[in-house]
């Protein structure tokens, strides 16, 4: 939410996004577009693409942060017997690096 903040900022629209994230926190009927409206001083069809442009914009951020890899040295909270199950090449494997926690 903190990259999509500071680009609604960055664009001069920080009194747009604080009232319409609304929609991303609370969903879509959180907030009546007529109300939204009124307060920023914007039609109610404006309002409305503004919101889905909001809602287009979080998804698009959200699913680049999810196609990132994992750093090889993250720490994932999995034993390692568990990811050999899932696959993980078994040479990539390293006990010296996973966490003494699940090391047991």
């Amino acid at each position: 939410m903190g990259l999509l903040a500071a680009e609604y900022a960055g664009s001069g629209r920080a009194e747009l996004f604080r009232e319409i994230k609304v929609v991303l926190t609370e969903g879509k009927g959180a907030a009546r577009s007529a109300v939204l409206a009124e307060r920023l001083k914007m039609s109610e069809d404006a309002v409305n693409i503004a919101t889905h442009r909001l809602r287009k914009r979080y998804r698009e951020i959200l699913e680049a942060e999810i196609a990132q890899p994992l750093p090889v040295n993250a720490k994932l909270g999995l034993c390692p017997l568990c990811l050999l199950r899932s696959g993980v090449d078994a040479d990539s494997l390293s006990l010296a690096k996973t966490p003494a926690s699940i090391r047991r």
